[in-house]
């Protein structure tokens, strides 16, 4: 039914442990997986009460982003391998994580998009609203959410 999934992880606790059922449903269907991880944009913040040698400089902040991506990555490849399932790993910088997982599944040729949902409540989730439903509402494909 799907071969292709890509699976998102932001490498947080909550996305490791949900891991296991991405590649588990990679097995399920003789699907390969392609692990991604959104890097994050560079802010430094501009308070006139904080001194700016507190604060990595871009190129610190980019080295740290692709060293945790890289940890996270590992972490999905290495247990696909354990299971037999073929798995890819990619990255994108300096777009929003929903619009980037939006695209790397189309780029990447997925049929399936299987990504944790923190399921965040209270004035994260109605003001900021989450990735998976910003995922949810601009992609054609179907996504899986893990909770």
């Amino acid at each position: 039914m799907f071969s292709k999934i890509l699976f998102p992880t932001d490498g947080s606790e909550f996305a490791q442990a949900r891991l296991g059922k991405a590649v588990e449903l990679a097995k399920h269907f003789n699907a390969s997986l392609v692990v991604f991880h959104a890097l994050p944009r560079y802010h430094y913040p501009l308070h006139l009460d904080m001194t700016p040698f507190s604060f990595p400089t871009r190129e610190e902040f980019d080295a740290q982003s692709r060293a945790r991506a890289q940890h996270a990555l590992d972490a999905v490849s290495q247990a696909a391998a354990q299971a037999g399932v073929s798995c890819s790993t990619r990255t994108m910088a300096e777009v929003p994580a929903a619009e980037a997982i939006v695209q790397a599944a189309q780029d990447e040729g997925c049929d399936l998009i299987c990504m944790a949902s923190h399921g965040q409540s209270g004035f994260s989730g109605a003001f900021l609203g989450s990735n998976a439903t910003k995922v949810l509402t601009h992609t054609s494909l179907p996504v899986f959410v893990l909770r």
